[in-house]
């Protein structure tokens, strides 16, 4: 992963910053897997991690994490 130069969380609402770009993957890391508890916890959302290998290239996704509990209302019913 050292060919990318920058990354970008996207995490639910409640995460607290809906988008962010950081510099430093160690950093990114972090507030995604912060993300990804809260989905986590709260059983729907989603949390992805994109990196880009240049400021101007598009966003890659790296990881994503996404809950459906739409599924899980129609088994209870």
């Amino acid at each position: 992963m050292d060919e990318f130069v920058q990354w970008k969380v996207v995490g639910p609402s409640d995460f607290g910053i809906r988008t962010k770009t950081y510099d430093k993957l160690k950093s990114a890391k972090v507030d995604f897997g912060k993300a990804c508890k809260i989905v986590d916890e709260d059983g729907g959302g989603k949390a992805i991690l994109y990196a880009r290998t240049t400021l101007i290239n598009e966003w890659i996704i790296i990881q994503e994490l996404e809950f459906d509990d739409d599924e899980e209302d129609e088994d209870e019913e």
